[in-house]
């Protein structure tokens, strides 16, 4: 099993840089630029728990592209195309019904998995596109801390902003779970991470007439 794993790990990575430019392609193809507007964490071949806000379908995407390393994505179990669905098992996936606690908990071991095996996670801790725009985040769900705190990662939160064709990208500063840290501190800390990430970039704008 193992052995098996390990083969499928080392095809994986053989594949992502083919990956990473199709989606690149794409988005050149389609005129949508992306700006980073701050330094892009670099922890080499260390794992991380990526999470980011979710707002329409160029989210996993763009986000995978600006990590810039090949990393799982949590998506919700849904109807997808045939080659979306095929790139997202060649990169990595971890399906989740989200109307399913069961499914919900063996998405979480999963995820949980992959980081004790040395491989980096993303999930969006919102579980559902926010689609209010007065709002920088929806509510997010506790998954990140517990998964965080038993793998002994880093969270590493980033935000994305749509403005036309262009998508604006801000990194926060890493949060770590110790095991003495209480869980609701440390939700309340990456819930203020994010939602004060996305106010720093609406901040960079001119206000926007109703």
């Amino acid at each position: 099993m193992q052995n098996n794993y390990n083969l499928l790990t080392v095809i994986k990575n053989c594949i992502h840089p083919l990956l990473f430019l199709i989606m690149k392609f794409q988005r050149i193809l389609r005129g949508q630029k992306i700006h980073i507007l701050n330094e892009r964490p670099n922890y080499g071949k260390k794992c991380v728990l990526y999470i980011t806000n979710h707002s329409c379908r160029y989210d996993i995407p763009f986000a995978c592209e600006i990590i810039g390393r090949r990393t799982n994505v949590l998506i919700g179990k849904q109807r997808l195309e045939f080659i979306d669905r095929l790139c997202f098992i060649l990169n990595g996936v971890i399906w989740v019904d989200r109307h399913s606690s069961i499914d919900k908990k063996r998405a979480s071991l999963k995820m949980r998995e992959l980081l004790s095996k040395g491989e980096s996670v993303l999930m969006f801790p919102e579980g559902t596109w926010n689609l209010e725009p007065s709002k920088p985040m929806l509510p997010m769900y506790w998954g990140c801390i517990d998964i965080a705190r038993y793998a002994n990662v880093p969270i590493v939160p980033f935000v994305l902003e749509y403005i036309g064709k262009d998508c604006y990208v801000k990194f926060g500063v890493p949060i770590y779970v110790k095991e003495t840290d209480e869980r609701a501190i440390k939700f309340e800390e990456s819930s203020e991470t994010m939602a004060t990430l996305k106010w720093e970039i609406w901040e960079e704008f001119p206000t926007a007439k109703r």
